[in-house]
C-alpha cells in the first residue's frame, strides 16, 4: 500500500492543541497529514512532526463568511495532488474534527471506494428562492474585517454593509447549474482533479462566486455534478434520502437550528458509535474533552 493512499487536508485557524491531537490520531503508515494554518496564525505555534504543511506562499488569510476559504481548499488540492502521486483519497477536515473509527476501518472504506466522491449534495440552487442557500448567493461583502458580519469591529458598519450588498444587482452565469451541500467531503482523485480543472476552465463562474456567501458549500458540489461521470455518495437531486446527520463522510448535527452545528459532548456518544461515518464534527477542546476521551479509549487505533 503507498504509503500516501490517503490524505487528510486540515484547515486550522486557532486551538493548536486540537490540531496536534488530531493530527496524532490520524498518523499512520498509508497516509499524509496535509495542514492549512489561517496566514493570520503564527505557524510556529502549530507546528508538529506528523503533518505536512502548505508553504507559506500558498497559505491564505481567511475570515469568516469570506471568499478566501474556496481559495485555501483549492490551494490544498492543487498541493496535494502534485505532492503525493499515490494518493487517490483526499479528505476535508478541520481541527475540531475528529475520527469515530478505528484507523484501520477509515482506511478500508476510503480505499474499497476508491472511485465514489462522498460528497452531500442537498439541493439544486433556486436564484431568488427562498431557502438561505439560495440567498447566500447574492452578493457578499466577507472578505474586508470591517464588514465581515462576524469580526467586524464596528458591527453598525456590517450591518449597513450587508444592506447595501444586497441592492447590488446579480445574476447568476449563463450556463451552470449550481448546487449546495456539506463542505466536508471524502474526494477520490479523480474527483478532485474535477474540481481542478472546473476552477481553471470557469474563471468567469469562479469570480462570481468569490462574492457570494458560504461558495465553499455551493463550490465543489457544482464542479463534480458538471461532470456527468461523477460518482457521488449522496445527491438529494437524483432523488437520495439524506440522513439528517450524515454529510460525506461526516456526522453533524444540525438540529438546533442557526449558522453553526451543535458543539458535540458526551451524550452524543452513543449517536457518534451508532452512526456509519467517519469523522465527526464540531468539536471544542475544553467542553468537548470528556467526549474525545471516550472515542479514544473506544476505537482506540
Amino acid at each position: 500500500m503507498n504509503a500516501d493512499a490517503v490524505v487528510f487536508i486540515i484547515c486550522a485557524h486557532d486551538n493548536p492543541a486540537a490540531l496536534k491531537r488530531l493530527v496524532s490520531r490520524l498518523a499512520s503508515p498509508w497516509a499524509r497529514v496535509l495542514v492549512h494554518i489561517d496566514k493570520k496564525a503564527d505557524i510556529a505555534d502549530f507546528r508538529i512532526q506528523d503533518a505536512d504543511f502548505i508553504p507559506d506562499g500558498k497559505r491564505v488569510s481567511i475570515l469568516w463568511g469570506g471568499s478566501r476559504h474556496m481559495l485555501a481548499v483549492l490551494n490544498c488540492l492543487r498541493h496535494a495532488l502534485q505532492t503525493y502521486p499515490g494518493a487517490c483519497r483526499f479528505v476535508m477536515l478541520s481541527a475540531a474534527d475528529y475520527p469515530i473509527k478505528p484507523l484501520g476501518d477509515i482506511r478500508d472504506f476510503l480505499l474499497a471506494n476508491e472511485d465514489t466522491d462522498f460528497i452531500r449534495v442537498g439541493r439544486k440552487v433556486v436564484w431568488n428562492g427562498p431557502t438561505p442557500q439560495d440567498h447566500n448567493l447574492k452578493f457578499h461583502i466577507g472578505d474586508i474585517e470591517l464588514f465581515n458580519d462576524r469580526l467586524s469591529p464596528v458591527p453598525k458598519m456590517a450591518a449597513f454593509a450587508r444592506k447595501l450588498a444586497a441592492k447590488i444587482p446579480r445574476r447568476p452565469p449563463r450556463g451552470y447549474v449550481i448546487y449546495h451541500g456539506a463542505m466536508w467531503w471524502a474526494l477520490s482523485r479523480k474527483g478532485a482533479e474535477t474540481v481542478l480543472r472546473f476552477a481553471d476552465e470557469n474563471t468567469v463562474f469562479m469570480r462570481w462566486i468569490a462574492r457570494a456567501r458560504d461558495r465553499g458549500e455551493h463550490f465543489v458540489q457544482t464542479a463534480l455534478k458538471a461532470d456527468a461521470n461523477t460518482v457521488i455518495s449522496q445527491d438529494a437531486t437524483r432523488g437520495d434520502a439524506l440522513p439528517a446527520t450524515l454529510h460525506g463522510v461526516h456526522y453533524i448535527d444540525w438540529s438546533a437550528g442557526g449558522p453553526h452545528p451543535k458543539t458535540l459532548g458526551l451524550e452524543d456518544l452513543p449517536a457518534l458509535v451508532q452512526t456509519s461515518a467517519l469523522f465527526a464534527r464540531k468539536f471544542h477542546p475544553a467542553t468537548s474533552a470528556r467526549v474525545l476521551d471516550a472515542l479514544d479509549e473506544r476505537i482506540g487505533r
